[in-house]
């Protein structure tokens, strides 16, 4: 099998990282993708089929073999994640024998608060240890990441903005230029108390009080559902479930909203935010949510507000219901437009460069 030039070794192949992937595979860039694992417990995606070079470490002892042959012989290694001890392995081995190679990653401790605390800083310095001896490239998912990573290596280092590209066309929607918002509310993602699920509760009951006709559906399912559903008694009528939604019909739920809320305590990302930009929805989401800081204009294509605050988010709320049909409809184009920012079509060609660049640069240090 040909060596790839560029080696990427993630977690698992979620959805929109096989579509990227694949995309690059058929743009012409030689790659291969090393995951650590065939899926995660906690996601219930589908299996989906791999149309790139690809191998698991969890794999079999030749697909093993394998892994370990592109990283000693690929031009450039990027390592996405830290947590498998062979990540780790394979950052000393390219630093030692000094190949180039990158660290692509989520701001760090975007997994929640306790992965702040003291202790855990600690833990985690200790286990990229290599990354903070190296001088190599740092690839940020998101502009917020890259800030916080030049906070912990500094300034004197080179950083790239390389955040998850989707292939959205497929959320796009045409716009009735006579359409008003119908207060329809989407919630997407986990129910998970991270994600600010009590605080949409708290301010869409409130919001019910003066306006009897707005919705929520959540979609998507969780270990607060049951909690959800009692909170939501009083309104149930105006509250929908559909539970898990698998990735090829997102787009229909999300075509269906006039405003998508995820007010998340903490987000690396947020596929969400494009995803629903895409399909015409101004977003409610948090300083908190990674793809907020890239995407979102407050008051232009969405709203993003502080974590954990019912007042702000109520605010929000209210605001977003209120807009005349032309503020609307110019919002739902304006948000549809810097989706297009993170599309896929634009995805390779950033990737592309980052990685040409890293190998330059490395090369030079």
């Amino acid at each position: 099998m040909t060596i790839p030039d560029f080696v990427v070794v993630t977690d698992i192949p979620s959805p929109h990282q096989v579509e990227f992937f694949d995309e690059m595979h058929r743009s012409g860039l030689n790659l291969g993708i090393i995951y650590v694992r065939h899926r995660d417990p906690l996601r219930r995606w589908s299996d989906t089929e791999l149309g790139h070079p690809h191998a698991f470490i969890d794999g079999t002892a030749e697909e093993l073999k394998r892994c370990h042959r592109w990283i000693r012989e690929g031009r450039l290694t990027v390592i996405s994640g830290y947590a498998h001890p062979l990540q780790r392995q394979w950052m000393k081995y390219r630093e030692t024998e000094r190949k180039p190679w990158c660290f692509w990653g989520e701001r760090l401790g975007s997994r929640g608060v306790v992965s702040n605390c003291i202790l855990a800083r600690y833990y985690r310095r200790m286990l990229l240890s290599m990354l903070y001896k190296s001088n190599c490239s740092i690839w940020g998912i998101g502009a917020r990441a890259i800030n916080i990573y030049k906070k912990d290596f500094g300034q004197n280092r080179t950083y790239f903005n390389v955040p998850y590209f989707s292939g959205l066309s497929r959320f796009y929607q045409e716009k009735c230029p006579s359409q008003k918002i119908q207060k329809r509310f989407l919630f997407s993602g986990r129910l998970v108390k991270s994600k600010g699920l009590m605080e949409l509760a708290e301010s869409f009951i409130l919001l019910t009080h003066n306006h009897p006709d707005v919705t929520l559906t959540i979609m998507g399912d969780g270990p607060l559902r049951n909690w959800l559903e009692k909170k939501f008694e009083t309104v149930s009528t105006q509250v929908e479930f559909t539970g898990f939604v698998q990735w090829d019909r997102l787009p229909e739920h999300y075509k269906a909203a006039d405003i998508v809320c995820v007010p998340s305590y903490y987000d690396g990302w947020g596929m969400f935010v494009p995803e629903a930009m895409a399909a015409g929805c101004p977003v409610i989401t948090t300083t908190a949510t990674g793809a907020a800081h890239d995407l979102i204009e407050n008051g232009v294509n969405g709203w993003m507000i502080p974590p954990a605050n019912v007042d702000r988010l109520t605010a929000a709320l209210e605001e977003a219901i209120s807009l005349d049909s032309e503020t609307y409809r110019l919002m739902r184009q304006r948000a549809m437009q810097s989706a297009q920012t993170v599309d896929i079509s634009r995805g390779v060609d950033v990737f592309a460069e980052a990685a040409e660049e890293s190998v330059r640069l490395y090369s030079k240090l």
